[in-house]
């Protein structure tokens, strides 16, 4: 259920959001905005990075940035595009329709491993993600 809520911005940023945006986008910019930065929990977030920029293995060992992909302790339902895995002892779901690139600064450190088996459920699930199945 919709719920409405009044906020206060600087008169130069609601301009520059009114000449960016649509007609009638600003709430909709502001909504998807927020739920990006709340969801995933960034306690979370904050230690799958700190765990994986401990690894001297991180690859892409050419670029400032590697591809990484969310995943969540809600096993509740599972969509084409996601992979269930094991994390930590706990089951998980890979987050395929959620690939991000963040700078390599941002992870700090690991969290865990997949399995073969489980790389091949994410890899199928960033396969049907990006449409990647032959013809």
């Amino acid at each position: 259920m919709p719920v409405r809520l009044n906020i206060t911005m600087d008169e130069v940023l609601y301009r520059r959001l009114k000449k960016e945006l649509p007609p009638k986008r600003i709430s909709s910019f502001i909504e998807a905005a927020v739920r990006a930065r709340i969801r995933p929990d960034r306690a979370t977030l904050d230690a799958a990075y700190k765990a994986a920029a401990q690894e001297s293995w991180r690859g892409n060992r050419y670029g400032s940035r590697v591809v990484v992909l969310p995943i969540t302790s809600n096993v509740d339902s599972l969509y084409p595009g996601e992979a269930r895995v094991e994390v930590r002892g706990s089951p998980g779901r890979v987050l395929g329709d959620q690939i991000r690139s963040i700078d390599k600064k941002r992870i700090r450190s690991r969290i865990g491993r997949l399995t073969k088996q489980e790389l091949l459920k994410v890899e199928n699930a960033v396969q049907i993600t990006l449409d990647l199945f032959p013809m």
